[in-house]
Formats: C-alpha cells, structure tokens, sequence
C-alpha cells in the first residue's frame, strides 16, 4: 500500500492478505479488495485487487493401472515398455513424482519422466521399461510410487525372468 506523507514522498507499508478456508466447502471463492492511499476512502479512489481462494484437496491423484507384469528371458531382450497415465479431477494443476522401491534385485526398473505437471485436462504419460541384464531366473517386484502433496498411488510391478532356451 502506497501513501502519501506530509512532505510529499511515498512511502510503502506492505499489504498481507490472509485467508481462513475452515469449514468452507471444496471450490472456488472469490472477493474484491480495495486498497487506498493515506487519507482517501471513498467508493471510486484506490485500487480493487482481486482475490480467489481454491479449497479442495490438494494432490489429488489416480492411475490407469494398479499392475505392471513384464517377462523376459535370462540374457535375451528386454521386455518392451509399458505405459499408464496418471491423472486428477482437480481444477488446478498438481505435481505428481514417482519413485521405486524394490523388493528383490534393484535397479532393473526404468520411470520417465520422474516429475511433471498433471491437469484435468492433461494426464502424465509415464514410460515404465525393465532390464533383464545381470539378472538371474526368478521373479523381481518392485513398486511405483505415485505421490502428489498426502496424496499417493502405488503401482506394483512383477518382472518373470525365465531361464531361456538352453
């Protein structure tokens, strides 16, 4: 907020607005501030700045899919890339990360991209791929971790390796 002083240098005094949204229900609120200079507080002087509150759940999150399974033999191919989408009902954008925690082996799985923006509108393609080199014939899991704010999703992953043909 901006004043005029008596010996007519502006001065600046900093403006904070605070918002209380308990016991409001989830959407969008919107309401009108009017900042005036020292000394003027008629209806038309001043600035109206406009202010909107979102309340909603923060983070919220699903996935296409709960489950991957790949499977690949013993020093072969790897197994080719699956996908799923992770997507929110929100009206705004939330940042969803992932990380891997495995069960047994490590390292044999790939996510791309690590972070990235969802919208409503836009749901994050993620690439999952796996990696059968230096693993020996068993079954690796591992699970995704889809996190965004409380909220998070997990997707399970099984990897089958099979001795091969000998």
């Amino acid at each position: 907020m901006t004043g005029i002083t008596s010996a007519g240098f502006f001065t600046t005094t900093p403006l904070r607005i605070t918002v209380n949204p308990s016991g409001l229900a989830n959407g969008t609120y919107t309401t009108y501030v009017r900042v005036y200079a020292q000394g003027y507080s008629d209806a038309t002087s001043g600035v109206l700045l406009q202010v909107t509150l979102i309340v909603g759940a923060t983070g919220v999150i699903e996935t296409s899919v709960s489950s991957l399974s790949f499977a690949a033999n013993v020093n072969g191919s790897n197994p080719a890339n699956q996908t799923f989408n992770v997507s929110t009902t929100l009206t705004s954008a939330i940042v969803a990360t992932t990380s891997v925690s495995y069960t047994n082996g490590s390292g044999w799985l790939t996510v791309n991209p690590a972070s990235g923006t969802v919208l409503a509108s836009a749901p994050l393609l993620v690439t999952v791929g796996a990696s059968v080199s230096g693993l020996l014939a068993g079954t690796y899991n591992a699970t995704i971790a889809v996190a965004s704010g409380s909220a998070t999703r997990n997707v399970t992953v099984q990897l089958v390796v099979s001795p091969g043909a000998s």
